[in-house]
Parts: structure tokens; sequence; C-alpha cells
């Protein structure tokens, strides 16, 4: 049986993925990669994805089913009694991972995004240190596709480098979110 607080979080994403209107494809890749780093097995994906469609007929906007889901204190005072901060910075990053997995971090992502920060009183300056490096690592993945595009003789290697850069910034955002923990 899938965890509740597994189950509360998936949807807290899928939940966010559609608050610009439309869940991308890029959008869907990153909500699987995330449900599995949860231990959300394949199976139960779909009902997690038919209660959120059901929850968001009743809302105007993805926030308002959000707040109105009770997602904040169900996950953050269940789960972590007095919210562990590693725990909502995870939270966070994901989200601005799913916000920049089409590109774009919109204004209603970011709506959400701040409704999170204030009500979980994340530090701006953690919160400013994930964007940085979400927006350097999209940069770089522009640049990846570039380098891909224009196929230059040492369009490997320079493709090499940038993904070793990006491994290397994720792996910094982890060592960041664990040491709040």
């Amino acid at each position: 049986m899938l965890n509740k607080w597994k189950r509360e979080e998936a949807m807290l994403y899928y939940l966010y993925m559609t608050a610009d209107g439309e869940v991308t494809e890029s959008e869907k890749e990153r909500f699987n990669t995330i449900c599995a780093e949860l231990h959300v097995k394949d199976i139960d994906r779909p009902a997690i994805i038919a209660d959120c469609n059901l929850i968001k007929e009743d809302y105007k906007t993805a926030l308002d089913a959000i707040v109105d889901q009770n997602f904040l204190d169900k996950l953050g005072n269940d789960q972590w009694g007095r919210k562990a901060l590693g725990e909502v910075a995870r939270i966070i990053w994901n989200l601005i991972n799913l916000g920049y997995a089409d590109i774009e971090y919109s204004d209603k992502e970011k709506e959400i995004v701040n409704y999170l920060l204030k009500r979980w009183n994340v530090d701006s300056v953690v919160y400013q240190e994930m964007i940085d490096t979400a927006e350097t690592m999209l940069a770089l993945v522009k640049q990846r596709e570039h380098i891909i595009a224009r196929k230059d003789n040492d369009a490997n290697e320079k493709v090499a480098k940038i993904d070793a850069a990006i491994y290397d910034m994720c792996v910094d955002v982890n060592i960041t979110i664990s040491e709040l923990m």
C-alpha cells in the first residue's frame, strides 16, 4: 500500500504541474522521476492523477486547489512534526525542477512556490540558491542542445563536460538539502 504522505506529496506535484494549464511531456517525465524517488509505483500514479484531475475541476486555479486541499498541513505537520527544513527544501527543489521542466518557470508556478515558501518559512537565501542553480542548469541544457545541433568535431567532449557540470550542480543542491535535514 502506498504511504499516505508520499501520495499527498505526489498529488501536490501533479496539481502544481497543472498551474499553467498544460502538463507537458517533460513535466510528466520529471513527475515520474520524482515519483520513483518517492517510491510511488507506476501502478499508483494513474489513481493519483485521476484524483488530482477531479480535485482540479472544483477550483479556478491550481493554487486554490493546493490551499483548499491543505497539502501544506498534511505534508508539513503529519509527516514531519515541526516541518524538517530539509524535507521542505526537497519539495521546493522538486517544484522548481517541475517549473523549469518545460523551459519556462511560469508566474502561476512561482505564485504557488512563493505561497509555500511563506507558509513553511523557508529562508529566501535557500530559495534563491535553488533558482540560480535551476537557471544555470537550463542555460547549460540550451548550450548542450546548440552544440549538438552544430555537430562540431569536439561536440561529444563538450556535451560530456556540460553533462558533468549539470550532474555536479544536482549533487550540490542535494548536499545543501541534506545539510538542512
